[in-house]
């Protein structure tokens, strides 16, 4: 029987804490409130490792065999093209933004269809990270233990660090980083950067790897409240519920609160843990459907592209009015759509994310339990999916740049320029830099914590 107790409790609300504080705080922290969140960071690490080194007797469910899931079968893993999906969602509409494009089309009654909403893009991207992070526990890739939970964390990290050393140097290559003070580089080096900066824009997308790595401080945890919920399949429903309205209750208690005090709901929660929270359960919830109805539902596998434009276009046809300046709609429509898209977008779009995962990668193990594997399909997967997060965290600068340089270009020019200049410096960096630095920088840090932590 698993309880809830009040380490856990602490460890959560400490996380949320946290990425709430991040992103309360200046865009240029202090050298002092730079420590501080550091320490914060830290201490917060620490109670989720002693927690899972305390209390790891509770979990009593063995991990789940990897046949369940069809990736690991042989299948194509469309989960990656999911990946890179989610990517060129957000690349169309920044590159629409930067190069001046009228997302209405001169208020055209089918412009909604390719608007493009950037945030269901980052739906896809925090759903597939809670679902993966959830898998990689259950399947017994990390353990339930303050060791386990301590190897996840310096592996996300060591994930981490070298892309962000090939992003910075590309960026100081292109002259950008000049824009920037210190606190605004050092709130982004530990995951505090709420996105939101002064002067160039471009780094903005740095603000989803603060929300991820918080992730990462609860995501053990997590993995074992959803562990202990595997083989009660009555609960699921009710796992469901729960972590839908916790996400939809923070973003409307949090709006409330800020509109009352006059603060601006969009820059203060949004971007951080806390306004996305439910994407990442959602992912976690996808992976206890897949373990415990996946021979089911594998029946269904060939639906998820439908369902996957199904969502695109409830999406974009909430967020075109709200974000594209269209006048199309009347005051009363658009503001009841902004309401829906402030407080329930993350959900819905968390929810056609994990639909699509859960078809994905449902698998009937006792039918077929392995597939000849397509080499040309799988390298071409693996490597769009490699490219993904360079290509996410590059291409705003690039855009910019290159908007900059060649303004009196065509359009279609300067997008052709730069979503290949931004592709060959995403491929560059995947498949030699990333490497090269990954087998020079090695990230302990954690680990070698909860090695003294640890009862000997």
């Amino acid at each position: 029987m698993f309880k809830f107790t009040t380490l856990q409790l602490l460890a959560l609300t400490l996380v949320l804490g946290l990425s709430i504080y991040t992103n309360s705080i200046t865009t240029s922290p202090s050298p002092l409130g730079i420590a501080k969140l550091i320490l914060a960071t830290l201490i917060i690490t620490i109670v989720v490792i002693f927690y899972l080194i305390k209390y790891q007797p509770l979990i009593v469910t063995p991990p789940k065999s990897k046949e369940s899931f069809a990736s690991d079968t042989g299948q194509p893993d469309y989960l990656k093209l999911i990946r890179f999906l989610a990517a060129l969602v957000v690349f169309a509409m920044h590159q629409g933004i930067v190069l001046g494009v009228d997302f209405t089309h001169n208020n055209s009654s089918w412009a909604w269809i390719v608007y493009s909403p950037a945030w269901f893009g980052m739906s896809m991207f925090f759903t597939l990270s809670g679902y993966l992070m959830t898998k990689g526990f259950l399947t017994g890739r990390f353990h339930f233990s303050g060791t386990g939970a301590a190897k996840f964390i310096d592996t996300r990290i060591h994930r981490l660090l070298p892309l962000m050393l090939v992003v910075f140097l590309t960026f100081s290559g292109l002259e950008t980083w000049h824009n920037f003070d210190l606190g605004t580089l050092g709130s982004i080096a530990i995951f505090a950067f709420n996105g939101k900066y002064e002067g160039s824009s471009g780094a903005g997308a740095f603000w989803s790897l603060s929300a991820e790595f918080h992730f990462y401080l609860i995501a053990p945890i997590v993995a074992s409240i959803f562990a202990s919920c595997l083989f009660k399949r009555h609960k699921l429903f009710l796992v469901f519920i729960a972590c839908s309205s916790l996400g939809i209750f923070l973003r409307v208690f949090s709006g409330i609160i800020f509109r009352e005090n006059g603060l601006n709901l969009w820059v203060k929660i949004w971007p951080s843990l806390y306004g996305h929270i439910d994407e990442f359960l959602f992912g976690g919830i996808a992976c206890l459907v897949v373990t415990v109805h996946g021979k089911k539902l594998s029946l269904y596998k060939g639906l998820w592209p439908f369902i996957l434009f199904a969502g695109y276009l409830l999406y974009s046809w909430i967020a075109f009015p709200v974000m594209s300046g269209s006048s199309m709609v009347d005051p009363l429509t658009k503001q009841l759509l902004i309401n829906i898209f402030l407080y329930f977008g993350p959900s819905i779009g968390a929810f056609f994310s994990a639909t699509c995962i859960v078809l994905i990668e449902s698998n009937n193990p006792k039918k077929i339990t392995h597939y000849p594997k397509n080499l040309i399909l799988e390298t071409c997967l693996t490597t769009i999916a490699g490219i993904t997060f360079s290509f996410y965290l590059l291409h705003s600068f690039i855009l910019i740049k290159i908007h900059q340089y060649l303004v009196n270009f065509p359009y279609f020019h300067q997008l052709v320029i730069s979503s290949t200049l931004t592709l060959s410096l995403s491929y560059l960096s995947f498949a030699k830099i990333e490497p090269w630095l990954a087998k020079k920088v090695k990230i302990r840090i954690f680990e070698n914590l909860s090695g003294k932590l640890s009862p000997h």
